[in-house]
């Protein structure tokens, strides 16, 4: 399953870097810093996250990295580079490769996801589901970003 989700993500990436590249001219070039609050469900038991999210939007596409933390026995923090895809406004896709560290092992992780952003003056919500493949299992994180553009 890693190798099919790493296999999707760079064929996503190599598709995305060609077609930013066609419409650099008319790309829009924003920043993000976001700050998650959400659920993360694993084998049966819901625990808290907390993360944060930087984002360097170039027109449909965007790039960054994610940093999540969620108290749990097995599951405590992840560091991923995603790959993001908006395919109109104001839905974005995420799909990101990275590692989970829990009690100083680190294991493989791929998140595929999706988030919906209702904006307000100068800042966003953005309500958002995930799928993170580890160790060949799924977990599901469900919550919210406060999103600041800059």
């Amino acid at each position: 399953m890693q190798k099919l989700a790493m296999l999707v993500f760079v064929a996503c990436a190599a598709s995305a870097a060609a077609q930013a590249a066609e419409t650099e001219t008319e790309a829009e070039y924003v920043d993000f810093i976001e700050v998650f609050v959400g659920i993360t469900h694993d084998d049966g038991e819901n625990d808290p996250s907390l993360g944060v999210t930087y984002e360097h939007r170039f027109g449909r596409f965007g790039t960054g990295f994610i940093a999540e933390f969620t108290k749990a026995d097995r599951r405590e923090t992840i560091l991923a580079v995603p790959f993001f895809w908006h395919p109109a406004d104001p839905w974005r896709t995420v799909f990101a490769i990275g590692t989970e560290i829990s009690d100083g092992d680190e294991s493989f992780l791929a998140r595929v996801g999706g988030s919906y952003e209702i904006e307000f003056s100068g800042w966003s919500l953005s309500p958002e589901v995930n799928v993170d493949f580890v160790d060949e299992g799924t977990v599901l994180v469900v919550g919210a970003s406060f999103v600041w553009k800059f």
